[in-house]
């Protein structure tokens, strides 16, 4: 009995050892400079537009200038949940006229997946990107992130300085 307790303690000592780390922290994207998204509030009808803390909502503004400079860019947009420490990360690139966006959150009713998208990108409080495609099947706009009404605001205000 004591010996088969000595394995188990063991075996449960090297699982928790050996296990990587499972979480981006909002530390962390705020540091890579990813454009990260806070829900703050949550309903059984899924996220709040509008009910988001944001921050680096200006590398959109930068991503977007390239883009239409026909630059190759890429960008880091984290969502973190009100009950989650832990990200996800989706990216979302320019290359050769398209957009695509490899997205990992499911809670704004869309598939996950990777998307190619003909653009543009609209920044509202939904900001979503038109004319996309995922496995080959059109879809509709593809949701990017939702923003609080005054950091898109601010957002804009910096773009046109």
């Amino acid at each position: 009995m004591k010996k088969s307790f000595s394995i188990i303690f063991l075996c449960i000592l090297l699982l928790v050892g050996c296990s990587p780390e499972s979480s981006y922290t909002e530390e962390k994207a705020l540091e890579n400079d990813d454009i990260v998204i806070r829900n703050l509030t949550s309903s059984m009808q899924g996220i709040i537009p509008g009910q988001q803390k944001v921050h680096n909502l200006e590398q959109l503004n930068q991503f977007q200038r390239k883009a239409e400079a026909g630059e190759a860019t890429e960008l880091t947009i984290s969502i973190f949940d009100v009950d989650s420490n832990n990200g996800v990360v989706n990216q979302l690139s320019y290359e050769n006229q398209l957009y695509l966006f490899q997205n990992h959150y499911n809670k704004y009713g869309q598939a996950t997946g990777d998307y190619t998208c003909k653009g543009p990108i609209t920044m509202e409080i939904v900001t979503v990107v038109k004319g996309c495609e995922l496995d080959g099947k059109q879809t509709d706009d593809v949701v990017l992130f939702l923003a609080s009404v005054s950091s898109v605001r601010e957002a804009k205000a910096k773009a046109k300085k």
